[in-house]
């Protein structure tokens, strides 16, 4: 048995902490609501990577001298050298361009965060120093052109932090609601129902852990939240309705669309695009007309009719999830900002990247409160964004949504964003307007090139999100009673889809 580490350190950090992160009110304030000149807010939100994955190599040549940021030039907290469970230390290895399938699971954040001691990666299946510690592997600056640039130009958050322990069905879930509702946080598997569906939510028909009081016991129940007369769950389900950020949004008369998959050639994808786990999104034509195929953002910009607030959720293929391209998501990525710069946006718009779970790959610092997950990459993007600029206030998705509400007068969701802070220091209203940003596309390596051409298809699977495929997807046998749910034939990647 390992010995548990950190325990005495985490606590003592908790409490202030938690006010930082938006887990417990604060009498923080904002101007953003009367001095902003922002117009539009673009929240992306890619797959499955940490803050050391991603970032840790442009941070840590800040901090050596090697890499100038823009502006202030600020470092931030990023490493090249990992733990592993023995308390050894190793470089962390370059990372392959596509992108290793490893756990990410509830459990595999557990192992992964060893109480804080930050060292069980290599416990994970495929991660071990046979598999060339694949959880620890890390990119370059030049593997990364489009990301890095942005964190060069602009700003980067080095403590923001998965809102809870989950795979991404959950984190998907939290990222508008703030509120995991009683389900444990794995991806959703099994069913009682004879009837086929996709993705996770309540179109699934599939069935999720769930207790009232988020602790085991648990019992199997639908995955899906109510609406708030009790509708959408496929059988009577003890689920309660949980408000969103869109239910806030739509009482406050403020547009909004998520972009991402909005049908069934989407796959894997249409999981993690928010609006089917809530009834009031799906299950309703005023929300659900909001919920839109992620190609639509560049149309949306291009045809001038891009809402105030827009989550965009990528296809399968520029998602850099796990056995996809890396590349190809970092060209993606830059082709959503050029979208924004080159059709009239840029002038009055803020763009947040980040990533919606671990992944789970290496990041070296501890959760900085009890409950919180792994730390995300997270860039903050836009002409009011302080050039160079390091926000290390301790936030999660509660302060994500503090942004929205502060900017747009939305009413908070629930007590994790009331009065939260609301990345205020990141923005300087009364500055110069930034420049956007170049971009660039950059040809995929020849080996992962070889990758997707014999793995043409992006499947759904049963636990982690969905992996590349040589084959069609086809219906698959999952759960406890041996039913066949609807996975859909999905156009391959050569399709130029999305």
């Amino acid at each position: 048995m390992r010995v548990k580490k950190h325990m005495v350190l985490l606590a003592a950090l908790a409490a202030t902490a938690a006010v930082a992160a938006g887990l417990v009110p604060s009498p923080a304030t904002s101007a953003h609501a009367a001095a902003s000149p922002v117009e539009h807010i673009v929240i992306i939100d890619q797959e499955n990577h940490s803050f050391d994955n991603v970032l840790g190599d442009l941070c840590a040549r800040v901090a050596a001298g090697t890499f100038v940021r823009d502006g202030l030039n600020q470092a931030c907290d990023g490493v090249r050298t990992g733990k592993i469970h023995t308390g050894a230390t190793i470089n962390l290895p370059p990372a392959d361009d596509i992108v290793p399938e490893i756990p990410h699971s509830v459990q595999s954040h557990d192992t992964s965060i060893d109480n804080g001691a930050m060292d069980g990666f290599d416990l994970l299946k495929h991660c071990g120093a046979a598999d060339n510690y694949a959880c620890y592997q890390q990119y370059s600056t030049g593997q990364s052109p489009n990301l890095t640039t942005f964190a060069k130009e602009f700003g980067v958050a080095d403590r923001f932090f998965e809102f809870r322990w989950f795979s991404s069905w959950m984190s998907h879930t939290t990222m508008v609601s703030l509120d995991m509702d009683g389900f444990q946080g794995n991806i959703p598997k099994t069913t009682q129902s004879q009837t086929t569906g996709r993705g996770w939510g309540c179109d699934s028909f599939l069935d999720a852990k769930w207790s009232a009081t988020g602790k085991a016991p648990w019992s199997q129940q639908p995955a899906c939240i109510p609406d708030q007369a009790g509708n959408g769950p496929y059988r009577t389900s003890p689920v309660s309705y949980v408000p969103s950020l869109m239910d806030r949004m739509q009482a406050a008369g403020v547009s909004w669309k998520i972009f991402g998959s909005g049908g069934p050639s989407g796959g894997g994808a249409y999981g993690w695009t928010i609006c089917p786990t809530f009834w009031s999104c799906l299950g309703h034509a005023d929300q659900k007309a909001n919920f839109k195929n992620a190609a639509n953002f560049i149309k949306s910009a291009q045809d001038h009719t891009l809402p105030q607030v827009s989550i965009v959720t990528p296809l399968g293929k520029n998602s850099q999830h796990n056995t996809t391209s890396w590349t190809q998501g970092d060209n993606w990525l830059g082709k959503l900002i050029d979208a924004i710069t080159s059709n009239g946006y840029w002038d009055t718009t803020s763009v947040f990247i980040t990533y919606d779970d671990c992944g789970c790959f290496y990041d070296h610092v501890a959760p900085a409160a009890s409950g919180l997950g792994i730390r995300l990459p997270f860039v903050v993007m836009g002409p009011y964004a302080k050039a160079g600029f390091t926000d290390s206030h301790t936030t999660t998705w509660a302060n994500m949504a503090a942004y929205v509400e502060s900017t747009f007068n939305v009413p908070n969701i629930n007590a994790q964003d009331s009065g939260a802070y609301d990345f205020a220091n990141a923005f300087d209203y009364a500055q110069t307007p930034l420049p956007p940003p170049a971009t660039v596309t950059t040809p995929i390596p020849a080996a992962a090139t070889r990758f997707l051409a014999a793995h043409p298809y992006f499947c759904e699977t049963a636990q982690e999100g969905g992996r590349a495929s040589a084959v069609p997807c086809a219906k698959t046998t999952i759960g406890n009673r041996g039913q066949r749910l609807w996975s859909p034939t999905l156009e391959p990647r050569r399709s130029g889809h999305g």
